[in-house]
């Protein structure tokens, strides 16, 4: 059953990686963007759930893998030029430096350690070290608050 959603979750990831080359408006691009973040989100605080309870090594891979299938899915297509303002699911609270090709190098960088922060969690969850996982989800989600700090409106 969790491989099954797996492979659903990677083949959506992939459809909707398809679909964003014909996404036309901003606020589509805010709405992809917005559900990336809540897929992330939600795997992200199934690893933590596991790291500060009851550990299932099986659970933190799944969560692990779909956090990467997201992120290696490309995240950059979805700060668009003017998808700093516009409603997705909700208002977007992207800054305007996230969506400026021309100010947010540093947001490049963010996001190419995010990447493989994501990859190298897969690989140390597929371990089953608590610790060793602990360590590197706590790099992952330094990604998350130093793109949060520079990038968000809060």
């Amino acid at each position: 059953m969790k491989f099954r959603s797996l492979v659903c979750a990677v083949l959506g990831l992939t459809v909707a990686g398809s679909v964003l080359a014909q996404v036309q408006t901003p606020e589509e691009l805010i709405k992809l963007r917005q559900g990336s973040f809540r897929v992330i989100g939600w795997h992200c605080a199934k690893v933590k759930a596991n790291l500060d309870g009851q550990y299932n090594k099986d659970e933190v891979l799944a969560a692990s893998t779909v956090i990467q299938s997201v992120v290696n899915a490309g995240l950059s297509p979805l700060f668009a030029p003017g998808t700093d303002k516009g409603v997705g699911f909700h208002e977007s609270k992207a800054k305007a430096d996230a969506v400026d090709p021309a100010r947010n190098a540093k947001l490049g960088e963010i996001a190419s350690q995010f990447r493989k922060d994501a990859n190298e969690l897969v690989k140390v969850a597929s371990t089953g070290n608590k610790d060793a996982i602990r360590a590197q989800f706590g790099n992952l989600t330094k990604n998350c608050k130093a793109c949060h700090d520079e990038y968000r409106i809060q």
